[in-house]
């Protein structure tokens, strides 16, 4: 490949074709994009990723059990209206909308890949959010 220096970083086409080999300096992400050839990167939009600081603001308190999960967990609160569960970028996977205002209700995980997700727990009361990991 011809690498004179290190830390090297070499741009290959899908073709297996080397684009460029003496990318440098780079500073920013920009200074990467501006060495694919022109109309090779296509920018995509993203969905909005759940606000971290959100996760701190519940009018609530509600506890999971267990956490990690593996396919079972149960939420225990009074009275549960709506139980959503969230993906890490905030896209609703599993909701339990409309209870009977319950205190506790036990969701089966099974359909779910390993990871961490985010439950939002609804009541007269207000709301609030936890994370847990699924595994």
């Amino acid at each position: 490949y011809g690498i004179s220096a290190y830390p090297t970083i070499v741009l290959i086409g899908p073709d297996k074709k080397m684009i460029n080999n003496d990318m440098w300096p780079i500073s920013t992400i920009t200074d990467i994009e501006n060495k694919f050839p022109t109309g090779a990167i296509t920018p995509k939009a993203c969905a909005a990723p759940a606000s971290v600081n959100t996760i701190g603001a519940t009018d609530i308190s509600f506890q999971l059990s267990p956490n990690p999960a593996g396919n079972l967990i149960s939420i225990f609160c009074e009275g549960i209206s709506d139980i959503i569960i969230l993906n890490q970028v905030g896209a609703k996977i599993l909701s339990f909308e409309g209870l009977p205002f319950i205190n506790n209700k036990s969701i089966d995980l099974s359909i779910l890949s390993d990871g961490i997700y985010f439950v939002n727990v609804k009541t007269a009361k207000g709301s609030g959010i936890r994370k847990f990991v699924k595994d």
